[in-house]
C-alpha cells in the first residue's frame, strides 16, 4: 500500500532515470572509484591463482603450495570485491542524495564523508547480513522483507551520523509504507544491469573459447586484462541506478513522513535578527 503523498511508481522511475542521464559522468566517477582499487588487485592475485589452477588440471600435477593458498586468495579478493561493491554503493547513494538536496556535489567530499563512517558501516553490513540471512533460512520472503526494511540503513549512517543499530531502525521505520516501490525499483534497476552485464560479458566468453588453446596458459595475458576490464565496466555503468531509486525513497520518505522539504524551505530563508528596539528620550 503506498504512504499518502508520496511519489507514484511512475514518478519515482522518471525521478530515477531522469537523474542517472542528467548527472551520468559525476555518478560514474563515483561509482568508478573503488572499482579502479580493485582491478589491479584481481590481476595481481586473482588472474595468476586460476590461471595457476588451470595449468595444474591440464598437466595433472597439483599446483605449486596447493588448493590451498588458490582458496585464501579467491575468498580474500572476494571479501575485497565486496567492500569495494559497498563503499560504490554508499557513496552514489551519498552523491544521489546530496543532488536532491543541494544540486550538487563534490567527489572528495562525499568520499571523505562516506570513509568516516566505515566502522559504522561494516558493523551495518554485518548486522544486515545476521537479519537478512535468518529471514531467508526461515523462509525465502521473510529475508527478501527484512533486506528491503533496511535497504535505508547506509543512508541514515551517512546522512544522519546514526549508529548501526539505530540506523538499522531508521530504516525499517522509514522504509513502512515504501518497501513496494523499493522492491519494483530494485528489480527494473537490477534488469537494466544484468542486460547490460549479459550483453557485454556473453560475447567475451565465446570468443574466450574461440582462443582457448591447449596447453598450461589457454588463454593470453591481454584477454584477462580486457576480460577485468569489461567485467568492470559492466558493474560500474548500472551501478548508480539502484543508488539514486534508495535515496529518491530516502527523500521521500523523510518528506513525507516529517515534512522534509518544508524543512529545507526553512532553513533557506534568511536569519531573522531582532530588530533594535527604539531610543527613548
Amino acid at each position: 500500500m503506498a504512504y499518502p503523498g508520496s511519489l507514484g511508481l511512475g514518478e519515482l522511475l522518471d525521478r530515477i532515470f531522469t537523474t542517472y542521464r542528467r548527472n551520468f559522468l559525476q555518478l560514474i566517477a563515483v561509482a568508478a572509484i573503488p572499482y579502479a582499487a580493485l582491478a589491479p588487485l584481481l590481476l595481481l592475485f586473482v588472474v595468476p591463482s586460476i590461471r595457476t589452477i588451470l595449468a595444474a588440471g591440464d598437466t595433472g600435477q597439483p599446483p605449486p603450495g596447493g588448493f590451498g593458498g588458490f582458496l585464501v586468495g579467491f575468498f580474500s579478493a572476494i571479501a575485497i570485491m565486496i567492500f569495494a561493491v559497498g563503499i560504490s554503493q554508499v557513496a552514489s547513494m551519498t552523491a544521489s542524495w546530496e543532488l536532491f538536496v543541494n544540486g550538487k556535489f563534490r567527489i572528495r567530499d562525499v568520499y571523505a564523508r562516506v570513509l568516516k563512517r566505515t566502522l559504522a558501516l561494516i558493523a551495518a553490513g554485518f548486522l544486515f547480513g545476521v537479519i537478512f540471512f535468518a529471514g531467508y533460512l526461515i523462509v525465502v520472503v521473510p529475508g527478501i522483507i527484512a533486506a528491503l526494511a533496511m535497504s535505508l540503513t547506509a543512508l541514515a549512517l551517512v546522512v544522519e551520523n546514526k549508529g548501526p543499530v539505530e540506523a538499522v531502525r531508521r530504516s525499517f521505520d522509514l522504509t513502512k509504507g515504501f518497501r513496494g516501490r523499493i522492491f519494483i525499483s530494485f528489480v527494473i534497476c537490477y534488469a537494466a544491469s544484468m542486460a547490460l552485464i549479459y550483453a557485454l560479458m556473453i560475447p567475451l566468453i565465446l570468443g574466450s573459447v574461440a582462443l582457448a588453446k591447449p596447453g598450461p596458459e589457454p588463454l593470453p595475458t591481454w584477454f584477462w586484462a580486457v576480460f577485468i576490464f569489461v567485467e568492470m565496466f559492466a558493474l560500474i555503468v548500472p551501478a548508480p541506478l539502484n543508488a539514486i531509486a534508495l535515496a529518491v525513497v530516502y527523500h521521500d520518505a523523510r518528506r513525507c513522513k516529517e515534512g522534509f522539504d518544508i524543512q529545507q524551505l526553512l532553513d533557506a530563508l534568511p536569519a531573522v535578527t531582532p530588530a533594535a528596539a527604539p531610543v527613548q528620550s
